[in-house]
């Protein structure tokens, strides 16, 4: 608006689905293709007090196309990680105990494209109460150039029991 510019007008978010965490896993099927961007949201908490990792798989497909990579800190000590040729995208630690809950923000780009592979980054952190925690920056490929119809969360040990994943297009 200053100097002439047009008003800019920030993109809209459309609830698509949302999902109860349960179990090992948590899907969304049937993604409308119809948005330019989807976001994930997300708060969980595991069946137990340890820690595990969730990741993230698209369109059911478990072979090795997925990479990722992660900076994370607990306050005193920075990390760096990487994962290449995966059978899915790992990205950091969900917390478990009592009212110990794990956040995090997922965005997928480019999802419908049929010519790209398909990038992710995230954003998700936990405290576990007692001054220690951990909050991850990270970002992932799938290496596949199909549209993406379905994504699948994933934990190699135990299960959510608490939280929900809710599903945006954003337009």
């Amino acid at each position: 608006m200053l100097g002439g510019n047009s008003a800019y007008t920030p993109p809209a978010f459309e609830s698509i689905a949302t999902a109860t965490a349960s179990g090992s896993s948590v899907t969304f099927s049937s993604i409308p293709q119809t948005y330019t961007s989807l976001q994930i949201r997300a708060t969980m908490r595991l069946n137990d007090t340890g820690l595990t990792q969730v990741g993230m798989r698209m369109n059911g497909n478990t072979g090795s196309n997925y990479s990722a990579h992660n900076l994370w800190g607990d306050g005193s000590d920075p990390y760096a990680g990487a994962n290449t040729s995966d059978t899915r995208m790992t990205f950091g630690n969900i917390a478990g105990g009592t009212n110990q809950q794990t956040v995090a923000i997922w965005d997928v780009h480019n999802y419908t494209s049929t010519t790209q592979n398909k990038t992710v980054r995230v954003l998700m952190g936990y405290d576990l109460n007692d001054g220690s925690g951990r909050i991850w920056n990270g970002s992932g490929l799938f290496i596949d150039t199909s549209a993406v119809t379905s994504i699948t969360f994933t934990l190699p040990a135990g299960s959510f029991v608490a939280g929900s994943f809710n599903l945006y297009g954003i337009n």
